[in-house]
């Protein structure tokens, strides 16, 4: 079976402004959540890795999202509901 991933097997650059106002990118590449199909890491886990890299709150993410800080919270516990 044909992995379903490998056509969008690329690296994913999101424009986020850090506290200095200057522009940083977050760099996602879908090999590190995919392998054979199958996640390596739940994306709450990956958003919340890639927050604290950047530094940022969840009420900083869910700003710059347009969301509620609870909404990032869900997210970031995997609560789909």
């Amino acid at each position: 079976m044909v992995n379903k991933m490998n056509a969008i097997d690329k690296t994913i650059e999101l424009p986020i402004e850090d506290k200095k106002d200057s522009s940083v990118s977050l760099l996602v590449d879908n090999t590190a959540m995919m392998t054979n199909g199958e996640s390596k890491q739940s994306p709450g886990t990956l958003l919340i890795s890639a927050r604290e890299k950047l530094g940022l709150t969840q009420r900083q993410v869910a700003e710059k999202l347009h969301l509620l800080p609870r909404q990032v919270e869900a997210l970031e516990t995997n609560d789909y509901q």
